[in-house]
């Protein structure tokens, strides 16, 4: 009898713990939800045979599409071997 009062504080102790972390990873993924929504363009088209410069506006007119936020990306070489991504997006479109 004498394990049992640390035994009565241990079990409530662990059950708050595993609580906080079901409720954290809960909220991290919540979070990331929202921002995914908030930044728009849930689809990313790839190997499109539209010129990828000044042609963004083609998926505009597609239907069920409310807008589109073109970007390209492309390698550049550095001096000393070095090599660079660049990426550009068109930022009249981009929140």
């Amino acid at each position: 009898m004498r394990g049992a009062g640390p035994v009565l504080l241990l079990v409530p102790a662990v059950a708050m713990g595993m609580l906080a972390i079901g409720q954290g990873a809960t909220w991290d993924r919540s979070q990331g939800d929202q921002a995914d929504f908030r930044a728009g363009a849930p689809i990313r088209v790839l190997g499109s045979r539209t010129a990828q410069l000044g042609q963004g506006g083609v998926y505009d007119g597609m239907p069920g599409v409310r807008s589109a936020a073109p970007a390209t990306r492309t390698g550049l070489e550095l001096s000393d071997g070095r090599s660079a991504t660049v990426l550009a997006l068109d930022t009249a479109l981009a929140a």
